[in-house]
């Protein structure tokens, strides 16, 4: 994907400028694109930029982005897309690869996605997010703030 193929406002979004775009943006213009490029450019993003495009539910490639990535690349960005999200994906995917992947995966993010697959697809539990945070209903907003940040600081991603 060269920058001279394509017009000045897709090259916003190409990957070395993707930092500077939010993620729907992102997603939209992914989209459009046919399968091979949307590969191309979620290699191209850091890892952390390409987990929050595949942890969109409106990335309509995300399950075939998966499945045509080299299988370290894909676990990485498996391990850290929430579960739920993680879980939807390897749903549509189908064995063997699913297992490869799944096998591959740390034995937390297995355990967690193994267990979200269990619930049929449109129920609560197939929908519901295993990441929250509880906290006190006595906790001021500030109190709260800084407890979600600590927590997300110490998330292993």
């Amino acid at each position: 994907m060269k920058q001279d193929t394509i017009d000045p406002v897709q090259a916003t979004l190409l990957p070395e400028n993707a930092g500077r775009r939010h993620v729907a943006d992102i997603v939209e213009f992914l989209n459009q694109k046919e399968l091979s490029e949307a590969v191309q450019f979620i290699t191209t993003l850091p890892n952390e930029w390409a987990v929050e495009v595949l942890d969109q539910p409106d990335f309509d490639l995300a399950c075939e982005v998966i499945e045509t990535l080299p299988q370290d690349k894909a676990v990485a960005l498996l391990e850290g897309m929430s579960s739920d999200r993680a879980a939807d994906i390897l749903r549509w995917i189908d064995d063997p690869v699913r297992g490869e992947l799944q096998h591959r995966l740390s034995p937390e993010t297995r355990a967690a996605i193994s267990h979200l697959l269990t619930y049929p697809e449109n129920t609560a539990g197939g929908l519901m997010t295993t990441e929250y945070v509880s906290v006190p209903a006595d906790w001021t907003v500030e109190q709260t703030l800084v407890h979600l940040r600590e927590v997300e600081a110490s998330r292993e991603t």
